[in-house]
């Protein structure tokens, strides 16, 4: 099928002037795609045009060239609202109103690039053309030799949600696209490319007009202007005045309430999700309070047996509706957790827990076998001496005399799996420290004032395959920072953690692995006397057991 205007002929679409050549018809016909029809028939019944396009004798023409059908102007001419203008003349366009391309007609310039435009590829040859612009005094010349293609990009633009259509001026040999990249992330350098089709350029001199359009939805969070060219090796293409202007929308002159949105389908105010302007405008659960504009539960009606109570506190699911009766009625619960009467869902009894996260105070530990919380020291907590209630006397290489350690930590014994990460810090900086501890006798003091942090790090120990819970406990006034390494490789890198407090705070942290050689490391610095400078205590990792 031959698009309207063309006809078909052995089996090819030609064009309706190629299939008339040869037909004559008689008095008061007229030939169309090679039929002769009556003159002044209505050519255009039945033709369908995209937008900013008429129907003119059959064909689909840009609405602002129609005044150009059937003019004929002289070499170096072109036709632009049905005057001849000479295009070897260069002349100041007025920038469209509401334009949103930076720097659109090239006459500022950075160095070697145009102002607030980038290559985006090193291998094109970007630069400012003086001598033949198609308006004021600069162009923007670009060279790209062979098939890839090089580009040329403005800053990222935050637009308006709304259609844009955009015209640039080119000139000389190459292939020349002209588009848009649409992002909907925070890269703007990621994102969907928009691209009018490619205009291939034979040595042509004269500076002529190419169309693109893009649709900026409320995804889109940034904008880029593209520019791509190949084959343009020297003389290059000459690229000016590219523009890009909002078409005028339905609900531009629109204001809506600020529980409303105006949709663009037809121009009116609707009610944003979960707000209302009566009752249809909500689910069938819910009522529309007319204060707010929001939607609410209807009375009696509910999503769960919390939304119910006195003699219907039981919300029955399959008409959202509160009945009378036990909402703990045919809930099965596990023997580590209970009916809660309110929400008719299990809850964890006291003491008991899913995985170290529903721990607290003196147990920080959840065995996963009994789903208990129990103490540091326990066999569910993987760290050994984790509660640092284990101390003694230890001599360290390159320091007199004797020091008091907790047992499993001041880890030097590396091997080639770990060498880097052998604790830094002195020996004398660790005390044991028994004021005021999170559980047990004893906690971990680090007394290091200095700014450049020093590492205090674990033995190396084995972790079994599976999922781990992890946490610590700290204290104190300084910065710290938790990493850890193993034959699976590094932690990623934490930002330090300002601790100003003599409340004992919580740090989580999970471990997925099956590793040998693991080690818990801790990077200290800034410690302050005013609050006993820093204080860990309950080093704890338990397995998940689901």
């Amino acid at each position: 099928m031959c698009a309207p205007g063309e006809a078909c002929r052995e089996g090819k679409c030609i064009s309706g002037e190629e299939a008339c050549a040869t037909v004559v018809c008689g008095d008061k016909m007229m030939c169309v795609a090679g039929e002769c029809v009556p003159d002044g028939s209505d050519l255009c019944v039945g033709v369908t045009c995209g937008a900013n396009e008429i129907c003119h004798d059959g064909r689909c023409v840009e609405s602002d060239l129609l005044p150009c059908l059937g003019v004929q102007c002289p070499d170096g001419f072109v036709c632009i609202a049905g005057e001849c203008e000479d295009m070897t003349v260069v002349v100041d366009l007025p920038e469209p109103e509401g334009n949103i391309v930076p720097n659109w007609d090239f006459e500022l310039w950075s160095g070697s690039l145009p102002t607030s435009w980038l290559a985006a590829h090193d291998t094109l040859y970007v630069a400012k053309n003086s001598t033949s612009p198609k308006s004021r005094q600069f162009a923007v010349h670009l060279e790209r030799d062979g098939t890839n293609n090089g580009r040329l990009e403005s800053s990222p633009l935050t637009p308006p949600v709304g259609r844009y259509d955009c015209t640039a001026w080119a000139k000389g040999n190459g292939n020349v696209t002209f588009g848009a990249r649409l992002s909907e992330t925070d890269d703007p350098r990621k994102g969907t490319y928009k691209y009018a089709g490619r205009q291939t350029l034979w040595e042509q001199s004269i500076y002529r007009r190419y169309a693109f359009d893009f649709n900026v939805t409320a995804s889109v969070k940034t904008v880029t202007i593209l520019i791509t060219t190949n084959n343009s090796g020297a003389p290059g293409v000459d690229v000016d005045a590219i523009s890009c202007v909002r078409r005028p929308g339905s609900c531009d002159n629109v204001t809506c309430d600020p529980w409303e949105e105006c949709k663009t389908s037809d121009g009116q105010c609707h009610p944003l999700a979960g707000r209302c302007n009566d009752g249809p405008d909500c689910a069938k659960w819910q009522s529309c309070d007319l204060e707010s504009h929001t939607c609410v539960l209807a009375e009696g009606r509910c999503l769960s047996n919390l939304d119910c109570g006195g003699d219907k506190p039981k919300c029955d699911r399959s008409t959202l509706t509160c009945v009378a009766g036990d909402p703990c009625a045919g809930v099965e619960c596990s023997d580590w957790t209970e009916c809660e009467p309110a929400s008719g869902t299990c809850r964890l009894k006291d003491g008991r827990c899913h995985t170290s996260k529903d721990c607290l105070q003196g147990l920080p530990a959840c065995d996963g076998a009994t789903h208990t919380c129990e103490s540091a020291s326990h066999a569910s907590n993987i760290f050994p001496n984790g509660g640092f209630e284990a101390w003694d006397e230890y001599t360290v290489p390159y320091y007199q005399g004797t020091y008091w350690l907790p047992d499993y930590w001041y880890g030097i014994d590396f091997s080639e799996h770990d060498g880097k990460f052998e604790t830094e810090i002195a020996p004398d900086a660790i005390k044991r420290y028994t004021t005021s501890t999170h559980s047990g006798n004893y906690a971990l003091q680090i007394v290091f004032p200095e700014g450049v942090a020093d590492r205090f790090t674990s033995e190396a120990f084995d972790i079994p395959a599976g999922s781990y819970t992890c946490s610590f406990w700290v204290r104190g006034k300084g910065s710290v920072r938790h990493h850890s390494y193993s034959t699976g490789g590094e932690m990623p890198h934490l930002p330090f953690m300002d601790i100003d407090t003599t409340e004992w705070q919580r740090v989580s942290f999970n471990i997925r692995s099956n590793v040998r050689y693991f080690r818990m490391i801790f990077y200290v610095s800034n410690t302050d006397s005013s609050k006993d400078h820093i204080q860990i205590d309950d080093v704890v990792c338990t397995k998940d057991v689901l």
